[in-house]
């Protein structure tokens, strides 16, 4: 347990550096160890897509050509118009909509899996 603790409060500050660490993650992605390689694709998804991600809604499965890894997230839309209020005025309305959505990743340990 204290590991595993150890491990998520590194994860966590590679998710919140303020340094580039997107190409040293990348580079992991294809690690022979599969907890490392699954740790890895969770911290690169998570810096990512923060503050947007669903809070523990990033899932990975294994497959026999790589590792498929999915989330969800919340992406905002902000909509523009021109209102009349029967003044001659035009007074313009803003409207914020959020729609939740998924992502994907695919890892695959070579090109030959593909058809």
């Amino acid at each position: 347990p204290k590991r595993k603790s150890a491990i998520n409060e590194r994860m966590e500050a590679l998710v919140s550096a303020p340094l580039a660490v997107e190409d040293a993650l990348v580079g992991l992605f294809d690690h022979s160890d599969h907890t490392l390689q699954r740790r890895v694709v969770e911290t690169y998804v998570r810096r990512l897509y923060q503050p947007y991600l669903v809070k523990g809604s990033v899932r990975m499965q294994w497959h026999r050509s790589g590792l498929i890894a999915s989330w969800e997230f919340m992406e905002e839309h902000i909509e523009r118009a021109n209102v009349s209020d029967g003044l001659a005025s035009n007074k313009p309305l803003v409207e914020k909509h959020t729609e939740r959505k998924w992502g994907a990743m695919v890892v695959i340990k070579s090109l030959q899996y593909l058809p």
